[in-house]
């Protein structure tokens, strides 16, 4: 499936950039869905499957954010049981949530009702080519729902 890319990119040169872009500008998706990629790391030694990564869908524009290998934020058998929505993945505009690995990077912040993702296609990359806002209540609960899916899967 091709990712959801916007007309332009926005170029965030390191993360005090992200004050100076236009949040009003950013379109707001209203049907988020987090969906768990689940998969195996044989040196975590822990129960199958293991939560490694994370796809951020809406309905109307299809994939938006795919992360492979975000195993620091999910390694579900560390969050089984005790994961709750403020463990999802964010941060402020002052200090955003920022991964990457070589073929993505991401920030992730919340600023007033919205948590607001931003990717570029690459871990060198300046130019962000996917970037939108979500209610921070949507957020949450696709977050809850997405483990909660991942747990399901679980041994």
């Amino acid at each position: 499936m091709k990712r959801f890319k916007n007309a332009m990119a926005l170029e965030v040169i390191n993360p005090s950039a992200l004050k100076l872009l236009d949040l009003p500008a950013f379109p707001v998706v209203e049907d988020f869905v987090v969906v768990p990629m689940l998969g195996s790391v044989p040196s975590w030694r822990m129960p199958l499957p293991h939560l490694i990564g994370a796809e951020f869908y809406s309905r109307e524009l299809g994939l938006l954010i795919s992360c492979r290998w975000w195993e620091g934020i999910f390694y579900i058998n560390r969050i089984r049981g005790y994961f709750s929505a403020q463990d999802a993945p964010n941060g402020t505009i002052d200090e955003p949530h920022f991964d990457f690995q070589p073929a993505w990077q991401i920030f992730i912040f919340e600023q007033e009702e919205y948590v607001y993702v931003l990717q570029a296609d690459n871990s060198q990359e300046d130019d962000f080519s996917t970037w939108f806002r979500v209610s921070s209540q949507n957020y949450s609960m696709a977050w809850l729902k997405a483990v909660a899916e991942a747990e399901l899967h679980s041994g």
